[in-house]
């Protein structure tokens, strides 16, 4: 009887262990100033082969030129009526959804569309770049309940 709990806790453990490797890992989830919910994740076992980078050794594995230019290019490619972006933030982020993937990072940027030279501030966009220059498409989510609040007399 025991061998049988034994083995039962055995499966058990693996099929959770299984689980964790094929499951998502939120990198991003963003709410715009009109409520629009955008997630970018990407799955566990993509997540595990990313370069390794420990910041206090090393530079990052993808320049942040080479990572700016490849978000900008996904958001032209995703918003083509806009002329271009002007990036307003730069970020990077280590994984730390549980349980923790140690050394894997991604850069966020945050950009404001232009049109005719003139930028539309407030209207932000962002792209997600992982550390081997993949970017993650966006998953849309429908509207949140946490948009921004409006002005007064809006």
């Amino acid at each position: 009887m025991k061998s049988h709990l034994v083995g039962l806790a055995l499966v058990l453990a693996a099929r959770v262990a299984l689980g964790q490797r094929d499951s998502e890992v939120v990198l991003q989830d963003m709410t715009d100033a009109d409520g629009n919910r955008q997630v970018f994740s990407i799955a566990r076992g993509v997540a595990e082969k990313l370069p390794d980078w420990q910041p206090e050794r090393q530079n990052p594995p993808l320049s942040i030129a080479k990572a700016m230019e490849l978000a900008k290019v996904a958001a032209k490619k995703r918003h083509p009526k806009f002329d271009d972006f002007k990036i307003t933030t730069i970020q990077i982020h280590g994984m730390n959804c549980y349980p923790v993937i140690p050394n894997k990072w991604f850069y966020t940027f945050d950009m404001t569309p232009v049109i005719d030279g003139k930028s539309f501030f407030g209207a932000s966009m962002w792209e997600v770049v992982l550390m081997d220059g993949t970017v993650v498409p966006p998953q849309d989510k429908g509207k949140s309940d946490r948009a921004w609040p409006k002005p007064p007399g809006s």
